[in-house]
């Protein structure tokens, strides 16, 4: 039996994105990394383990070891990175009082720019970011860079998830989904 190629890098993002939101209740995140992990291990159980060749790395520098470094890269069996992920946490302020904010808007700013060029510079074939604003902190004071939105998660008990998400596609990649697109009209 052939090994199966995961999803369309895209499809898995979204897919993996919408778990996270779905979900989000049941986890309990105090820093990035805990997020970063979280995201990993649920890309690790999409892509499977019949795909040994496709590799989850965290911490990936693209392009590889001289560029900015990524918290997550989905990398093929021929090297191509098919995807990076930058990831920001600003936990909830209630939860640690004076301690807050954690992270700097103009990194969150960064990241998005930073995404963009992994994308326009062809190091990878789809880029993201996204800031999780867990107490929606700064959904409330700041606009979305270009090319982001905000998403608002109602998680239950009331309590809401501000998400900032970024993306990007190389040439190839927007090529592709605007075929598919086509295709679907």
């Amino acid at each position: 039996m052939g090994k199966k190629q995961p999803d369309h890098p895209r499809q898995l993002f979204l897919d993996v994105l919408d778990w996270l939101r779905t979900t989000y209740a049941s986890h309990r995140f105090f820093l990035q990394r805990d997020v970063a992990w979280t995201v990993q291990k649920r890309l690790l159980d999409r892509i499977g383990p019949g795909v040994p060749e496709y590799r989850v790395i965290h911490n990936r520098k693209v392009p590889k070891g001289k560029g900015p470094q990524f918290d997550l890269a989905v990398v093929s069996p021929n090297g191509t990175v098919e995807f990076v992920l930058k990831l920001k946490f600003e936990p909830a302020h209630k939860l640690e009082p004076g301690k807050n904010p954690v992270v700097e808007w103009t990194t969150v700013v960064g990241d998005v720019q930073t995404v963009q060029r992994a994308a326009e510079e062809r190091h990878t074939r789809h880029a993201y970011s996204l800031f999780i604003d867990e107490g929606v902190y700064y959904r409330a004071k700041r606009e979305p860079p270009p090319n982001s939105r905000w998403e608002e998660w109602d998680v239950g008990n009331g309590a809401r998830v501000a998400v900032l998400i970024s993306e990007a596609q190389d040439t190839a990649a927007r090529t592709e989904l605007r075929a598919e697109s086509a295709v679907v009209q």
